[in-house]
């Protein structure tokens, strides 16, 4: 349950916060200075109401009630909107990163060769009757080469007895890191592009995370009742 004030020393705490989010961002990368004007402007939010909440402390005109309410009006309204639009790039952006991650796969084999396909149901059985540590083995050196890791990675794990339980390595994931480093052959300019993006953003993502909950704290609501008011606030910024 949120309460009705902030701590004295949240200033503090937020300039702490910002000088290391900001550090966390590499500099000289084409999105360097977003990354920084996002969490410069989310961190300004949370300063403001901070600064609310002392001169309202303050103000000896208000009893302790009105000095609530009013704290929990400005959480909802205006600072509300002001931190949805300050920080959306720190949600629109780490979305982006995760699903142009996902459209790089590796190459898929032509499904009307069906020579091709004969040669790569020859390896997967190949790799198959090996021993595991030998099976292993194999399948990296296959995964230098995309083409070659097709054999096994368009079909099944087990097809080529390369599923953890086959090569008697549970929970090791062994064919998703074969998977990866195939991808991060094949892609790896753009991946290494993305991780940066998404290594940055998260910076964003942190000071975005505080400056929320701060909101949540005085803004008088439950936790499903501050969620129920800001996910459309931060929707509507984010379109």
């Amino acid at each position: 349950m949120s309460t009705s004030y902030l701590r004295p020393d949240v200033m503090i705490q937020n300039l702490h916060l910002r000088r290391a989010f900001v550090e966390r961002v590499k500099p000289g990368r084409p999105h360097t200075d977003d990354a920084l004007r996002t969490i410069n402007a989310t961190a300004d939010v949370g300063d403001r109401l901070a600064a609310e909440s002392q001169k309202l402390e303050a103000d000896r005109n208000l009893t302790g009630v009105g000095r609530t309410v009013a704290l929990a009006e400005l959480a909802r309204g205006g600072l509300a909107r002001d931190y949805a639009r300050a920080s959306r790039q720190a949600r629109r952006v780490p979305a982006f990163v995760q699903s142009q991650r996902a459209g790089l796969t590796p190459p898929k084999p032509d499904p009307a060769n069906l020579i091709g396909e004969f040669k790569r149901q020859e390896v997967r059985n190949h790799l198959s009757n090996l021993p595991p540590a030998e099976r292993l083995r194999l399948a990296k050196e296959l995964a230098g080469d995309p083409e070659q890791a097709a054999a096994f990675l368009d079909a099944p794990a087990y097809l080529s007895g390369l599923d953890d339980q086959a090569l008697k390595m549970p929970d090791a994931r062994i064919y998703e890191s074969l998977r990866q480093s195939v991808i991060r052959k094949l892609h790896g300019p753009r991946l290494e592009e993305l991780e940066a993006q998404g290594d940055d953003y998260a910076a964003c993502s942190g000071i975005a995370s505080a400056v929320r909950h701060q909101l949540y704290k005085v803004s008088g609501l439950s936790a499903d009742g501050f969620e129920k008011m800001i996910r459309p606030i931060e929707d509507d910024a984010d379109r």
